[in-house]
């Protein structure tokens, strides 16, 4: 057998794909002081699908290009995730490791976006909202995808209550609060959204 099935997504040994990635995922951005609506769903995936060959995909955040182990491509929104389908590039060295981390421990590790974008204030509360992606990496504590890889969001909880990087600066945040400017870009390096 050369696929892995999962609730919300599948593994597929032979073509080298992870299908129904979790890509970002509403609630905390937790530890970041912002939350993800519907809204900023549907500005990472119109972002996202600018790139006609598809979203470049790295282990790591700011790492270089040879950390780009694949690309992202047919993006929807599920409920409350923007989801896409990965195919790692077969010549990398860490892909078969990925696919075994992802059959075996998907729970363990998700996608994360890198992306510029604004900060939107609604009743009290910030959203995020995504401007320009650069690209969605392989981290191990996603900011905005607290259950991991595939999994499906418990939607009885408001907001999730799980470790993540959304990585914006603290003095960038506070600046943002002070500023009172209904709009401010921010650059975010974010760990995999479910």
């Amino acid at each position: 057998e050369f696929t892995t099935r999962f609730d919300r997504g599948m593994v597929d040994r032979k073509k080298m794909s992870m299908e129904g990635v979790s890509i970002i995922t509403e609630g905390d951005a937790l530890g970041h002081g912002v939350l993800i609506d519907a809204e900023s769903l549907g500005s990472v995936k119109a972002c996202a699908e600018t790139y006609g060959g598809g979203l470049k995909v790295k282990v790591n955040h700011y790492s270089g290009a040879d950390s780009i182990v694949g690309k992202l491509t047919n993006f929807r929104i599920d409920g409350t995730q923007l989801r896409g389908d990965l195919k790692l590039l077969q010549s990398h060295p860490l892909t078969p490791t990925l696919i075994e981390m992802a059959e075996e421990m998907p729970e363990a590790f998700g996608m994360s976006i890198s992306f510029s974008g604004n900060v939107e204030e609604v009743d009290d509360a910030s959203f995020v909202r995504c401007l320009e992606i650069y690209s969605c990496d392989i981290v191990d504590q996603p900011a905005a995808n607290p259950n991991g890889l595939f999994s499906a969001v418990d939607t009885t909880k408001k907001h999730m209550a799980t470790k993540t990087t959304l990585e914006v600066p603290i003095d960038e945040l506070t600046q943002l609060r002070a500023d009172s400017a209904s709009l401010v870009a921010l650059t975010a390096a974010t760990k995999v959204f479910e």
